[in-house]
């Protein structure tokens, strides 16, 4: 794994771009739920959805994204899921990755 420069923040899950450019993103999320759920994945002025399943004889799905947003230096990027009560497995199982595409000035 590598965090050139730190701007992903492990402890919290937010990526702080260090440019304004072009990034691609990419998240793998594994969750339990009984129902299809949605994870938000984006800026603060961007929303992606990652849709999992979970239906039928399991209650375990996985799921994956990839996205190319224009971030401008500072704006945050973090996977989140609306539903608390449903866990996500993050260790081992999910991911969070990307990388600066270009840089635009």
């Amino acid at each position: 794994m590598t965090n050139f420069g730190s701007a992903y923040n492990a402890h919290v899950g937010i990526f702080s771009a260090p440019y304004s450019g072009v990034y691609v993103l990419m998240a793998t999320i594994f969750i339990i739920t009984w129902t299809q759920r949605s994870v938000s994945f984006g800026s603060q002025w961007e929303h992606c959805k990652i849709y999992v399943g979970g239906v039928g004889s399991r209650n375990y799905d996985t799921s994956a994204g990839s996205f190319v947003l224009y971030l401008t230096k500072g704006d945050v990027v973090a996977v989140q899921k609306r539903n608390l009560a449903e866990g996500v497995y993050g260790q081992y199982y999910s991911y969070f990755s990307g990388f600066l595409l270009s840089i635009v000035e």
